[in-house]
């Protein structure tokens, strides 16, 4: 006789006996929170996939339409602490100093070494189509930016330079941009000629500062979101502006409540971007091309919450909680309609081991 017909005889006669016999529950899936959130990723349209890395590893795909999640098998490296946030192509890395090491990155093996003569290496940033790399160089005299064939080790352009306040690659890889205070150099990124240069006007923060460290993030071809960082911590203010000239358009949030912390942005449609302060759980949508403001809400839980952003189908924009408190928590934000907060159910605590008294 199979087990199921043994426990359905036993069933029965405490039926008969007069006990009360509940039925039989599967434990429901509950999440640790107390991990972060590893391998991310979404799935066509309206699905995502995660893992959390803890004592009691998990991994979830989330349908963001009916908000109901589903257990998956954890593969045996989600509980290694050193897994990435997310899977990510091969990039390099340059190490500092005398000389230039440049690394696959994983490669520890196939790494490279460029000494530079009597130069010191202040810095360095890749280019964005990754063909060339770019050094600061500083010697008791003045400061060079140096730029690299990535694939030669061989030195393509050299120009002088100031102190640097930020410095980043187009988008196409065909121009180089140099912040230094209140002003920018472009630069050709393939022998490093200078094209021209442009003053920051206009850009001050809710403090009324007005230099700092300066970054920016294409939006298409004829728009960027330029980023001025004052302070040590996440305190950036955003402006969206023409690509070309970095002149401003509209400050990221609108005048009034302008949006600072730490900002990046997600492409929601053909000019619709959203501009995330996942840290402090805050975004607005602007249309890049006028820079009106379209949409603001909370990323979040009523508590906040950060983590991994994606942008899925019908511009719906997803966030995926990575602190002790909401790890494994999505809020769903689409184009039009109120926004969605899905938690996964937490584990119980383990009980408390209980004391035996003797008695007398």
């Amino acid at each position: 006789m199979g087990i199921a017909g043994v426990a359905g005889r036993c069933v029965l006669v405490a039926s008969a006996l007069g006990f009360i016999v509940p039925p039989a529950v599967a434990s429901p899936p509950c999440v640790d929170r107390q991990g972060q959130v590893r391998l991310a990723q979404k799935i066509g349209a309206n699905h995502i996939s995660f893992c959390i890395a803890a004592k009691k590893p998990s991994c979830w795909q989330l349908n963001t339409t009916t908000g109901k999640f589903r257990r998956r098998t954890v593969p045996k490296r989600v509980a290694s602490a050193t897994l990435p946030a997310s899977r990510t192509k091969p990039s390099f890395e340059v190490k500092s100093g005398d000389e230039v090491v440049l690394c696959p990155r994983g490669r520890s093996r196939k790494c490279r070494r460029l000494k530079l003569p009597n130069d010191n290496a202040t810095s360095w940033t890749l280019g964005a189509k990754g063909k060339r790399f770019y050094v600061l160089t500083r010697t008791d005299q003045h400061s060079s930016l140096v730029a690299y064939d990535t694939r030669t080790l061989k030195m393509v352009g050299r120009a002088p330079v100031g102190d640097m306040s930020g410095w980043t690659s187009s988008a196409d890889g065909r121009t180089f941009y140099y912040f230094n205070s209140d002003r920018v150099t472009v630069y050709s990124s393939r022998r490093l000629k200078k094209l021209r240069t442009h003053r920051l006007k206009g850009f001050k923060n809710p403090d009324g500062q007005t230099s700092g460290h300066w970054e920016i993030q294409w939006l298409g071809k004829s728009r960027a979101l330029l980023t001025m960082t004052p302070c040590a911590g996440p305190c950036s203010s955003g402006w969206i502006v023409h690509a070309r000239n970095l002149k401003r358009i509209v400050t990221v949030g609108g005048r009034k409540k302008p949006l600072v912390g730490s900002l990046t942005a997600y492409r929601m449609g053909k000019r619709r971007w959203a501009f995330v302060d996942a840290l402090n759980g805050q975004a607005v949508v602007h249309n890049s091309n006028t820079g009106r403001l379209l949409r603001r809400f909370k990323t979040g839980t009523p508590d906040g919450i950060g983590g991994l952003v994606f942008v899925l189908g019908n511009s719906t924009l997803a966030s995926i909680g990575n602190d002790s408190d909401h790890t494994g928590d999505v809020v769903v934000v689409p184009r039009k309609g109120k926004r969605r907060v899905y938690k996964l159910p937490d584990c119980p605590a383990p009980a408390a081991p209980k004391t035996i008294r003797p008695k007398g």
